[in-house]
């Protein structure tokens, strides 16, 4: 009797589990994320944050660029006309490899990826 209520209480969940899947979040951006040695944000703003903005927004297709910086950090997000692609990541990973940033910068980490727009950067 115990595993017949077990199998009733899994199929009433079924649905909510089918739910939750088949509304995936909505990939909007281009993310970069990049973790820097101790920098002021300003420093970060400045040797960073402006001159990978100004590449950024000059590739085929970018609608817009926010970014955002704190200290150790900083996050930018690229909009692309049509919604970013897989193309589109590649595409700004390549731009970011043959920028030349500031010496000194001291970057720990950098990740490009395709998500959602931060709710800070709007």
């Amino acid at each position: 009797m115990t595993l017949i209520k077990y199998l009733i209480a899994a199929c009433a969940l079924l649905p909510l589990a089918s739910q939750a899947q088949a509304s995936p979040a909505k990939l909007t951006v281009v993310s970069v994320k990049y973790q820097l040695a101790e920098q002021s944000s300003d420093k970060i703003s400045d040797l960073l944050l402006a001159p990978v903005m100004r590449a950024l927004q000059a590739l085929p297709g970018v609608s817009g660029v926010r970014g955002d910086a704190t200290h150790g950090t900083s996050k930018i997000d690229i909009l692309f006309k049509d919604g970013p692609t897989r193309a589109d990541r590649v595409l700004v990973e390549n731009e970011l490899d043959r920028l030349k940033l500031a010496p000194g910068l001291g970057v720990i980490s950098r990740t490009v990826d395709l998500a959602e727009e931060s709710a800070s950067l709007r």
